[in-house]
């Protein structure tokens, strides 16, 4: 009953799995060079979600205090 739209189903997402593999390195790449240029434009929020987060800001603890230097006193976290 159903057979034709199940196949043609099936083929479509054969179709998608070979277009993510094929695009896959391009935005792995594409990740990597936009957090390496917009890295500082997110230190802001990283540093707030280490403050909400304990686990977390003990796991950064270093990472956080380099960007809180590198702002220079500028970023003010309220609970």
């Amino acid at each position: 009953m159903f057979g034709i739209q199940i196949s043609n189903f099936a083929s479509t997402l054969s179709g998608l799995r070979s277009f993510v593999d094929l695009v896959h390195p391009f935005l792995v790449e594409k990740k990597h060079e936009t957090i390496q240029k917009r890295g500082d434009d997110l230190a802001p929020l990283m540093i707030a979600i280490a403050e909400m987060n304990p686990s977390l800001k003990s796991k950064l603890s270093g990472p956080i205090e380099e960007l809180r230097q590198r702002y220079g006193g500028l970023l003010k976290i309220e609970k």
